[in-house]
């Protein structure tokens, strides 16, 4: 039975107890709101009259505002589920303090107004706290599906209360009506308290106050309805919003008006109140499930709009008429009865629907804005205006119901001249979102006629974006002619378009389309539609079409052959498979690579994961190709025993990239394996920076345990990375390791303290540059270390976007300072002391250092000590680079009395430092000491070895220059595109950059030729030029051909040398895989590329002014974007 119902409400597993709880939390805030709108309205009624309702409908515009000004300001201070409790229980204290007025003061007209007003705080303060934690605990999916079932509960507890009200009133009272609205707050309260303490993981990433970046973003230079009134469809919204609540307000002063004669006690009219409150829920609940759909779909968003006004006005035709001819009579008081009940029910459900539409050619950010500014800015304005109105037409020119009607009438034609303008704004607004692919929001709420008439077109469009997204629109609302549109999409000329439709005729088994995708397969000319078509016809045909799909095993073309496989393996059934197996072994163990690499992709086609086993044979293939396309098969059929495997080829740099997405794709269930690579002893510092990085994009708590092991890892680097993977799943630390994280804390601030003071130290000498310049980076590191250590004791996203604005250069001050100010707020006094000295931009370093000497004094030791220390390693975390950068100094100076420490240092773990210090070393000695070159010439990193051996050969007589990392990087470092580049970072480029000698003449390359590497001219000069015609000539430090490092491409000039010359090649496969390990290295390379293009489009706008003598600007711009977009895409690969 359970079960049965669950199928009905569309329930699915595990949403049972959720829904059921929501249920009845909604359930008692429909108890308080009914019972407390049947008591303040009664009461205020018997103790004013309904003239003076215009006073209510003043205080509600300031007061509603002036509560959600508060609110918005706990929302900065609160977390998510302390702010909702705030929220309810502030609602039950207001009526328990009206309560004891009501019986302390009984004679007094105050509380009776402020409890009608309070009365609209708590129903729009309750409607708030529940969508709220509706919204934070459903996906968007789950909304669709559940949001009107939980939402139910109120409008039942309403009709049920509204029909027993008479019964209530006349056992309770109308004041004792209160202490119901009480238990219904205090049951909403516990149910609140329940639900967020089940669901405490399903809060944990908003149960928390504002951010930081939403605060910046709120400085004073940005007020935040400047620009909303600039749109003339803002405007019409505005307008029409406005209107709608003065018309909501005449209505109901005219409904009580009426109503106040025909009772003579404040209990009938609460009874009378009751019932009413009830009747309308139900034809507001019969209209909100069974009209407003097919009526807004048949008519569309204009007869939506003129649902409401026309029979308003057709009613308030009605009560002038009658009020006319008979005067005040009973049928004047049920014609404003039935006005308001349906206004009650149409406004809440149809017209709302409605209204929503109006926001969909908006983007979803400027839709939230819009909402916002609505309900809480434009409606309660409107509604004060509604009240000086009313306020001006009852108390002073005394009119009643009847001549409040004469005022509806002179409103009304601006409402409906307002929906017509916005109807016609609306569709002109919707072709152009469409047109752009922008329509923010939820997709389900497009289901008016003018709306869907507007995405029909677009699937006939010319823009192949714009028919795509028609029919993504039409699917995502699961709309009746969806199929329709789809086989007319199948005859498209785009064959993007007809790929995309037959996707989705697989996807959702579109059977219909049968004979239109049979004849696509028969006779389409473009053979990757064609070899779709096959797959997705023996999807829809069966096993009934097997020997039809069996004529194509043979075909010529492999991308035919292998939808005709994909197709017989997934949906052939027994004869499909035996048909295909054949053909599919034989591809898979022929001799030619492209065989076997169609075997692989046919087996990720097919994704059923007990296909596996051969991709084990595929995966230890030969050929890289195939090993990739079976990598990429592998991530498609999920299956736990290919995941070992695939572990392993992280550690293979061709496929390091392919084999991470793939891991990350494959979520929790990888992690095992990556725990068991991890416990090799043999597993390089590199390799585990990959899985670290895969951990940290796979999340959860599996991964995070995992890497809480590497916080504490002897290399500083594998220690950063550990941090960094762990603050993207907000990790926080439990109770009892937080005191450990203080320690860290003062162990990295003490560090940072080193590096000041240590920079306070050095001279002035432009030697030292290079060292003063890493020491800052890593002074920029290590305040870097702090921001993600704070993240996981304090609340990680405030944390982590004060990050972000601390630790970006030219950042504004203004959100400079809401950062600095949010953490004044977070922190501690002691880590307040410590860090914000550390932070703030504005404190000059000397200063700086004197605030934090206080609590970790630095000893003055000369420059000397600070070499010897840095180069020693007694200063834990610095980064070879920083090291490699003081032994440089040492030789530069020639401090000789520090030959020991570099002596040890010829023993460094990393390959950079032992290059460095064997050079540092022979430089400050001039001789071979105790045999170091020889030692080194067997060093296992090819660049250590090559400078031992040059080294030697230097020393028998051949002085022939050698340039060292150290060299390359600074070259690199001054080379433009590589501008925004750490050095620390630029030392794995340099490592695989290659010394290349051309003497005067030489040509490197030819225009025409294909390029797939970049030059960095190390010394001489380098000419470019096409033919006979010099386009440039170039020097030290110049680069050129670096967008073929981005993108082979066919050189577009010839590079010759112009005298005996030395360039660095870097070529396009191994910085690619570099990249895949640093991509600080990639982004540093677009933020120079952005800047350049910026560069070109302004000078192009300035060229548009007069005729331009070349095009070669608009090609540049053009290949910078694509650099950029190919960065980008290697990127989210890896």
């Amino acid at each position: 039975m359970h079960h049965r119902l669950a199928i009905a409400l569309n329930i699915r597993e595990g949403e049972g107890r959720l829904v059921t709880l929501l249920l009845i939390h909604s359930f008692f805030i429909g108890m308080a709101k009914i019972f407390t709108s049947a008591s303040a309205s009664a009461i205020f009624v018997d103790k004013f009259s309904a003239q003076s309702l215009p006073y209510v409908y003043i205080g509600v515009a300031v007061v509603v505002s002036l509560v959600g000004l508060g609110y918005t300001q706990l929302e900065a201070r609160l977390h998510f589920t302390s702010l909702l409790v705030t929220n309810l229980s502030v609602l039950l204290g207001g009526l328990i303090l009206f309560r004891l007025l009501l019986a302390l003061i009984p004679d007094t007209i105050y509380p009776a107004l402020g409890l009608m007003i309070w009365f609209e705080v708590i129903w729009a303060m309750t409607s708030l706290e529940f969508w709220s934690l509706a919204g934070q605990l459903f996906d968007l999916r789950q909304s669709k599906r559940l949001f009107g079932l939980i939402g139910s509960g109120d409008v039942t507890a309403v009709i049920i209360s509204g029909f027993a009200m008479p019964t209530i009133v006349s056992t309770l009272g109308v004041q004792n009506l209160l202490f119901l609205s009480m238990a219904g707050l205090i049951g909403s309260l516990a149910l609140l308290v329940l639900i967020t303490r089940l669901y405490a993981y399903k809060l944990s990433k908003v149960d928390q106050p504002t951010d930081v970046g939403s605060q910046a973003k709120r400085s004073p230079s940005t007020p935040f309805y400047r620009d909303l009134f600039k749109n003339h469809y803002r405007i019409l919204i505005f307008g029409l919003s406005a209107v709608a609540i003065i018309t909501y307000y005449i209505i109901d002063n005219a409904f009580f008006d009426q109503a106040q004669g025909q009772f003579d006690n404040a209990a009938q009219l609460a009874a009378f109140v009751g019932n009413f409150l009830a009747a309308s829920n139900i034809v507001a609940l019969i209209a909100r499930v069974l009209v407003s759909a097919p009526f807004i779909e048949r008519y569309g968003l204009l007869g939506g709009l003129l649902s409401l006004p026309v029979i308003i006005v057709i009613g308030g035709l009605g009560v002038i008429i009658t009020g006319s001819i008979w005067g005040s009579i009973p049928l004047i008081f049920w014609l404003t009865t039935g006005i308001k009940v349906y206004d009650s029910a149409i406004r809440f459900s149809i017209y709302k629907s409605v209204g929503l539409i109006l926001y969909q050619p908006l983007s979803a950010d400027e839709q939230r804005r819009l909402l916002t500014t609505v309900e809480s800015f434009i409606e309660p304005i409107a509604g004060g205006v509604a009240g000086l109105l009313l306020l001006f037409l009852s108390a002073y020119l005394g009119w009643g119901a009847i001549q409040l009607y004469y005022a509806l009438l002179i409103i009304v034609p601006i409402w409906l001249i307002l929906i017509v303008l916005l109807n016609r704004e609306y569709t002109q607004r919707l072709v152009k979102a469409l047109a752009k692919r922008q329509l923010g929001g939820d997709l389900l709420a497009l289901v008016d006629g003018t709306s869907l008439a507007v995405i029909k077109q677009g699937i006939d469009s010319e823009h192949v974006g714009e028919t795509i997204f028609s029919l993504y629109v039409l699917e995502e609302i699961d709309h009746g002619s969806f199929g329709y549109f789809l086989r007319r999409a199948l005859r498209h000329p785009a064959p993007e378009v007809r790929l995309d439709a037959l996707s989705r005729i697989e996807r959702n088994n579109v059977y219909s389309a049968l004979r239109n995708v049979r004849l696509l397969a028969r006779y389409e000319s473009n053979v990757t539609v064609r070899a779709r078509a096959l797959r997705v016809l023996a999807a829809l045909g069966g096993p009934e079409i097997v020997e039809e799909m069996g004529s194509h095993l043979n075909d010529a073309d492999l991308e035919i052959r292998q939808g005709a496989l994909v197709g017989l393996l997934r949906s052939g059934g027994i004869e499909g498979i035996l048909m295909a197996g054949q053909y599919f072994f034989a591809a898979m163990n022929s001799p030619d690579p492209v065989e076997r690499r169609l075997a692989a992709q046919v087996l990720g086609e097919v994704e059923i994961s007990s296909f596996y086993v051969p991709l084990l044979t595929l995966l230890q293939d030969k050929d890289v190709t195939v090993q990739k396309a079976a990598l990429i098969a592998a991530g498609k059929l999920q299956s736990p025993q290919l995941w070992p495997v695939v572990v392993k080829f992280v550690s293979d740099p061709a496929l390091s990239a392919t084999a991470a997405s793939i891991l990350v794709a494959g979520g929790v269930a990888v992690i095992p394996a990556i725990k068991k690579a991890l416990t090799h002893l043999t597993l390089s510092p590199a390799n585990q920076l990959r899985y670290i990085r895969i951990l940290g994009r796979i999340q959860g708590d599996q991964a995070q345990t995992i890497l809480e092991i590497f916080l504490s890892h002897p290399d500083p680097a594998i220690r950063y990375r550990a941090m960094n993977a762990l603050s993207l799943s907000h990790y926080h630390v439990p109770p009892n390791k937080v005191e450990q994280v203080h320690v860290t804390i003062k162990a990295v601030v003490a560090h940072l303290v080193w590096i000041l003071t240590t920079l306070s130290e050095l001279d002035a000498d432009h030697i030292l540059d290079p060292l003063r310049n890493a020491l800052l980076y890593e002074f920029h590191q290590g305040r870097d270390r702090l921001f993600l250590l704070l993240s996981f004791i304090y609340d990680s996203d405030s944390i982590l976007q004060a990050r972000e604005i601390v630790q970006t250069r030219h950042v504004d001050p203004d959100k400079q300072a809401y950062a600095l100010e949010a953490l004044d707020l977070l922190l501690s006094d002691t880590l307040k002391r410590w860090l914000l000295p550390l932070f703030d931009a504005t404190i000059a370093p000397a200063q700086r250092l004197k605030l934090l000497s206080a609590h970790f004094a630095q000893g003055s030791v000369g420059q000397s000590r600070r070499l010897h220390q840095i180069i020693s390693g007694s200063e834990d975390g610095l980064t070879p680079w920083t090291v490699g950068c003081a032994l440089n100094v040492v030789a530069e100076k020639s401090l000789v009395e520090m030959q020991p420490i570099i002596v040890n240092a010829l023993a460094a773990t990393h390959p950079f430092i032992r290059e460095t210090a064997l050079k540092a070393l022979a430089t400050l000695s001039r001789k071979n000491p105790n045999g170091y070159i020889e030692k080194l010439i067997n060093d296992p990193d090819p660049q250590v070895s090559r400078l031992a051996k040059h080294l030697q050969a230097n020393n028998a007589g051949n002085d022939k220059p050698m340039f060292l990392t150290l060299e390359k990087v600074l070259i690199l470092k001054s080379a433009d595109i590589f501008a925004e580049v750490p050095e620390a970072d630029l030392i794995g480029i340099a490592a695989i950059m290659e010394e290349v000698e051309v003497s005067h003449g030489t040509t490197i390359f030819e225009q025409g030729d294909t390029g797939t590497c970049m030059y960095l001219i190390a010394s001489g000069q380098i000419r470019i030029h096409m033919a006979d015609q010099i386009l440039v000539e170039l020097g030290a430090r110049d680069t050129f051909g670096e967008f073929a490092l981005f993108e082979t491409q066919l050189r577009t000039a010839s590079a010759t040398a112009l005298t005996d010359s030395v360039v660095l090649r870097l070529d396009q496969g191994p910085f690619y895989e570099l990249m895949t390990d640093q991509s600080e290295v990639a982004r540093g390379i677009i933020r120079v590329l952005i800047r350049r293009l910026q560069g070109l489009n302004q000078r192009l706008n300035i060229s548009d002014e007069q005729p331009a003598p070349t095009t070669t600007p608009k090609t540049k711009t053009e290949a910078h974007q694509t650099i950029i977009q190919g960065i980008m895409d290697k990127l989210e690969e890896e």
